[in-house]
């Protein structure tokens, strides 16, 4: 009651764990507000978050102050004026409900966190055991995302797009293995280029379609026109046109071999650029390259160009024996200012949306008839 006016206290939907202590956590929430001088209507909203958090951990007080507060402005307080009824919903999701939920909208887990009903599809092209791409499922992990980590058993690097597997008669051979730290993400590793992972993954390849495609985290730079042979890129264009929003995203570690790679200043990076990413339309790829530095050493993140060509180029070369050899070499040649390649060679994360393959109308054809 709040000024002689019944309110009822409205609280989102969580997991129930322990229900043991519901009750007295929201009122130690109530009265700890109360006492930093806040009103009561604020008292109540912050006693509601703290109540229901309580029930979704195992042990008193577990929840901490940032979970409430986040949480806390979820929590609502309507009026019962006497001919409405109080909302009697239950809010939490009960263990035996096993009804099939598919929803955008952003949540609060019992950590902090803001949690979605979102799954995403993470894959690259380095391979299953590429650090990149456990460092990228932790991301989307604590974005609240539900990853499915299907990934090729080999380095795939180069392969674009394709739709490559590597057994006969259109079969792709899967085998469901496990990553450290993230044993309870179902990871699977895939005989097969990106490319046709993700396409898979867009039909329900590895469970329920999903809403988004993680590739990445590469070792070395994806910039310039360059982008249309990566498998990293080419995982995300192919879950574009298929319907799905997705975000390739590399790490830029140049030519070298004996170096330390800042996997978590790409992963923060590409946190920040998820954030963007789930409020844009499906169908939206985000190309994001990050320096290799420590996370107090990124500059901004700054919107790109695609460059002309990026630093590091390919070569060919034809050998004795008549067979061709493809390297790569660092080339001089300063890139165009506001280029991806330009800014990032200034320290510079990059973010830039591509397109997949359209028409050209600006192409004049005379008359075909």
């Amino acid at each position: 009651m709040v000024d002689d006016e019944l309110y009822a206290v409205r609280v989102p939907r969580l997991h129930p764990v322990d229900t043991a202590g519901g009750g007295d956590s929201m009122t130690a929430g109530v009265a700890a507000t109360l006492a930093q001088g806040e009103p009561l209507e604020t008292a109540l909203l912050v006693g509601g978050a703290a109540g229901v958090l309580n029930i979704a951990r195992h042990g008193l007080g577990t929840g901490n102050k940032e979970a409430v507060r986040v949480l806390a402005e979820r929590v609502e307080l309507r009026p019962i004026d006497g001919t409405d009824e109080p909302d009697d919903t239950d809010h939490t999701d009960h263990p035996d409900d096993r009804r099939p939920r598919r929803s955008t909208t952003r949540r609060v887990a019992t950590d902090g966190k803001i949690m979605t009903d979102l799954c995403a599809l993470v894959t690259n092209d380095d391979g299953i055991e590429s650090p990149g791409l456990a460092a990228l499922a932790g991301c989307a992990i604590d974005h609240g995302l539900e990853p499915v980590i299907a990934a090729p058993a080999t380095e795939s690097s180069g392969t674009s797009a394709g739709l490559t597997a590597a057994e006969d008669h259109r079969q792709i051979a899967t085998h469901r293995t496990t990553l450290p730290a993230l044993e309870d993400v179902p990871t699977y590793a895939v005989a097969a280029h990106p490319g046709l992972i993700a396409f898979t993954a867009a039909r329900g390849g590895f469970g329920q379609k999903p809403d988004l495609l993680l590739s990445g985290i590469n070792r070395g730079a994806n910039v310039g026109r360059a982008v249309l042979h990566s498998g990293t890129v080419g995982a995300a264009l192919t879950a574009s046109i298929n319907g799905l929003r997705a975000m390739a995203v590399s790490l830029d570690v140049g030519l070298a071999t004996d170096i330390e790679y800042h996997w978590e200043s790409a992963a923060e990076v590409a946190g920040r650029a998820l954030d963007l990413l789930l409020d844009l339309e499906p169908g939206t790829v985000l190309n994001v390259n990050v320096p290799n530095v420590p996370p107090d050493q990124l500059r901004p993140l700054r919107r790109a160009t695609l460059a002309t060509f990026g630093t590091v180029q390919s070569q060919v070369q034809r050998l004795d024996d008549g067979s061709l050899e493809i390297f790569s070499v660092h080339v001089d040649d300063e890139p165009e200012p506001g280029t991806d390649a330009a800014l990032l060679a200034a320290g510079h994360p990059t973010i830039t949306p591509l397109r997949s393959v359209d028409e050209d109308p600006t192409v004049k054809l005379p008359d075909l008839d």
